[in-house]
């Protein structure tokens, strides 16, 4: 649990040096423990190219959704 605690602060501490010295929000620290998560998991297997082009496309269909026909 301590080291979880420890990566948990480096994240902190990483964005807010990233961002000029802002503290992270609740949000920001639900975002990044998220994001470790699934670095982690089985998303650290698919290339990040692959992880791009699904992202485009789900953007593109969540757009074609809210235009309409």
């Amino acid at each position: 649990m301590a080291s979880d605690d420890s990566a948990r602060s480096a994240d902190d501490a990483g964005w807010s040096q990233l961002h000029g010295g802002v503290q992270p929000s609740p949000v920001v620290r639900g975002w990044l423990r998220m994001v470790r998560v699934l670095s982690s998991g089985p998303v650290a297997r698919i290339p990040p190219d692959v992880l791009s082009v699904a992202g485009v496309l789900a953007l593109a269909a969540a757009w074609a959704a809210v235009a309409g026909p």
